[in-house]
């Protein structure tokens, strides 16, 4: 109920669009629903720079036989960054990075 929690706030829409106005904000967690390679790899790249350290990074399906695309866009994008990846023992094999000092942005 978002009546309990006045503190969240739901942007509804198409992402990167529904990011404006918070640009100058830092993330302690993020989860990244999207299926899609291109949406995945652009959340990635407007959220990996704005994470907090110690923040993690959730990406649903990551391991889906359904959404293979989603694996190619978080292994392309932390790859390049020297960066590993955690995949989760879940249905769907969720991936989970954590932000530690001195990693790439």
């Amino acid at each position: 109920d978002i009546h309990r929690h006045p503190e969240l706030a739901f942007h509804v829409g198409f992402f990167p669009e529904t990011f404006t106005g918070l640009e100058d904000r830092k993330f302690r967690f993020v989860h990244i629903d999207m299926d899609l390679a291109e949406p995945i790899t652009k959340a990635l790249e407007v959220f990996w720079p704005r994470m907090v350290d110690g923040g993690m990074i959730l990406v649903h399906d990551y391991k889906s036989l359904r959404y293979p695309m989603a694996a190619e866009a978080v292994d392309g994008f932390f790859n390049a960054k020297g960066i590993t990846v955690w995949p989760l023992s879940d249905r769907l094999g969720t991936a989970l990075v954590i932000k530690q000092p001195g990693m790439p942005v």
